[in-house]
């Protein structure tokens, strides 16, 4: 026998938090796009895949320079991509690709500090030309992945105020605006006042 339609009782499904997804890229700006060589940063992200704790497992380094509006160069690991750019929009750019086993707050944290330590290693290293550094007052956070953040107003309703509350703990003063382009990821973007 077939249940009437009443007789079926749906239960909703929690939808996940956007930052329940693993696909966390975080990217900052650099003061100043116009010193950027990606060809003197081979060797210096090279050196990391040589040097690399093991915890990101980090395996290449991959040249998009002849790409137009490509990433440049990518640092390849198994669960992590860095991309270093050039031109008006330069940037350090972290995109997680696979599960980490922390909380959706360690998430975010730590993909904001290993993409600041990457910027760090690259700007302490005398191979890369002098200036690179990044902007300390702003930053995108986006989720490559449409299933737990699909790029619309109710997901930024959704994420806006964790961010916030999550990125106060490191600054004083957060401020988290829409920064997606339609058909991309869901994307905020994080302005930092002291």
């Amino acid at each position: 026998m077939i249940p009437s339609n009443e007789a079926i009782a749906l239960t909703p499904r929690a939808v996940p938090g956007p930052f329940e997804s693993p696909r966390i890229a975080v990217r900052f700006p650099l003061v100043d796009p116009s010193v950027v060589d990606l060809g003197a940063l081979v060797a210096v992200l090279g050196d990391r895949v040589a040097n690399a704790d093991g915890d990101e497992a980090l395996v290449d380094v991959v040249s998009y320079a002849h790409v137009p509006r490509g990433p440049g160069l990518l640092l390849v690991g198994a669960d992590v991509h860095y991309a270093v750019t050039d031109g008006p929009a330069a940037s350090v750019a972290r995109i997680q690709r696979r599960p980490w086993a922390l909380s959706p707050r360690q998430r975010l944290l730590e993909a904001v500090d290993r993409t600041r330590a990457l910027a760090e290693h690259i700007s302490a290293d005398p191979r890369s030309p002098a200036g690179f550094a990044l902007r300390t007052d702003e930053l995108e956070i986006g989720i490559h992945d449409r299933l737990h953040a699909p790029p619309n107003p109710e997901t930024f309703a959704r994420a806006a105020p964790f961010v916030e509350a999550v990125l106060s703990e490191r600054y004083a003063s957060v401020v988290v605006t829409p920064a997606g382009v339609d058909g991309g990821p869901f994307t905020v973007r994080v302005v930092i006042r002291a």
